[in-house]
């Protein structure tokens, strides 16, 4: 998933899990309806100004064949107490973005572990769209796996600056406007994406 703004691609976050067109597409494209209805583009254009792209080489992490960021825990402890909670919790059925939620309001980790992981856990995927609309962290910055677009067989790009979402499924290419998508449903929404499979 990419999202460009401002004429450069400002995120760039490998997907791991559910990357059919009616699993994470359909959540991207709920993502961007609702960001588009709340009249927050604009909003979310000013924030991404401040980010900026790191090479995930040049963090203390590996990514491990698309299963998320083993981290060296003597470089970042927050790793182990995140995937620990998650895992604990798993049976709720939350997110990671929510678990990730749910720490910090209990203050079991902090700000800097949750951007963290937010943003180098291939399993947040499209929900650091969600982290990053309501935290607004200061200094977020995010990665791009060289090599993803290799062994991936959907991509979306969310283009803030042309009000689009543009989509390839096994090389084809679909594009949808945000004006579009904004007079539909959940329903309609999840059907034009399954259609596509």
């Amino acid at each position: 998933m990419k999202v460009v703004s401002n004429g450069e691609v400002k995120i760039e976050q490998y997907c791991g899990g559910d990357g059919y067109p009616s699993g994470r597409g359909y959540e991207i494209m709920l993502f961007v309806r609702d960001l588009y209805n709340s009249k927050r583009v604009k909003e979310l254009k000013q924030y991404l100004g401040t980010t900026e792209l790191v090479d995930i080489t040049d963090e203390p992490c590996v990514f491990v064949n698309g299963a998320g960021c083993q981290a060296d825990e003597a470089h970042w402890e927050g790793y182990a107490t995140i995937v620990a909670y998650i895992r604990e919790h798993s049976y709720t059925f939350a997110s990671d973005f929510e678990n990730i939620e749910d720490m910090l309001t209990a203050g079991l980790i902090s700000e800097s572990d949750a951007q963290y992981y937010m943003a180098m856990s291939s399993k947040t995927g499209n929900q650091v769209l969600d982290y990053i609309l309501k935290h607004k962290p200061q200094k977020m910055k995010f990665f791009f796996d060289q090599n993803s677009e290799d062994s991936v067989e959907s991509e979306y790009t969310i283009n803030l600056d042309k009000q689009t979402v543009e989509y390839d499924w096994y090389g084809e290419e679909y594009v949808k406007r945000f004006r579009e998508l904004s007079k539909m449903s959940d329903e309609q929404i999840y059907k034009m994406m399954k259609k596509i499979e």
